[in-house]
């Protein structure tokens, strides 16, 4: 056949259509490539999942320690914190012990003094 404008022959292109030997065997090629790809996307999702694992494990060892520490720092904190609420309730205590004793110490020297003033008055009577 020839291009009627150039006179050259036209060359003929294959047809999309492969021929009916070569169709199993491209069908096999994708077969064992979309297996491969599938065996190798599977490795890379096992990968991916076993270093997620370990990035868990560790994370998870470093917040049990870091709760472990926050505990005793907790702990430590508060008897620190019971340490000196206790310190301050005896201060409070002694205090209010002396005051009473002063109190007390009061009351008897104005009982004293009451009765020494009634007693030349109540004598004289």
């Amino acid at each position: 056949m020839t291009d009627a404008t150039t006179h050259r022959p036209i060359e003929e292109t294959p047809t999309p259509e492969a021929p009916i030997s070569e169709a199993p065997d491209a069908l096999g090629r994708l077969r064992a490539d979309l297996r491969e790809a599938g065996e190798t996307g599977k490795r890379q999702w096992q990968e991916a999942l076993g270093r997620t694992r370990e990035a868990l494990a560790s994370t998870r060892a470093e917040l049990t320690k870091l709760a472990a520490s926050t505990r005793e720092a907790t702990v430590a904190t508060y008897a620190r914190a019971e340490r000196r609420g206790a310190d301050l309730l005896l201060r409070v205590a002694g205090h209010v012990r002396a005051n009473v004793e002063v109190f007390e110490a009061t009351l008897r020297q104005r009982a004293a003094g009451a009765e020494q003033a009634e007693g030349p008055a109540g004598a004289s009577a």
